[in-house]
């Protein structure tokens, strides 16, 4: 178990997206409510978890990637960016930076 602080996002529903940013203190997330899925199958909340220690190179990633079409300064502080799959995938194919997914379902 790692105290460090760790990179998180959220996918919440197609329209409303937490962006890449950096915890750095502890954090507990609770979800209370989520919305049924269209197929009627429970909502959850959708994760995309990096190791602390990566954090230098996704930075390097996105500056490459992004670097003189997005403002930024930090690209993970400033929470301009989401890395979808095809961002992940790139990520993971050209870095080796891989990201673990949680799915986090609402309290009972």
């Amino acid at each position: 178990m790692s105290l460090l602080p760790d990179l998180a996002m959220i996918w919440i529903k197609a329209d409303n997206r937490t962006r890449l940013h950096m915890d750095v203190a502890d954090a507990i997330n609770i979800m209370l409510y989520a919305s049924p899925r269209p197929d009627g199958q429970p909502g959850c909340a959708v994760w995309d978890l990096f190791k602390a220690e990566d954090a230098d190179t996704i930075r390097e990633f996105l500056k490459v990637k992004f670097g003189g079409k997005v403002l930024f300064t930090d690209p993970i502080h400033s929470q301009v960016f989401y890395l979808d799959s095809e961002l992940r995938k790139e990520l993971e194919e050209k870095y080796g930076v891989v990201s673990f997914r949680v799915y986090q379902y609402p309290v009972s």
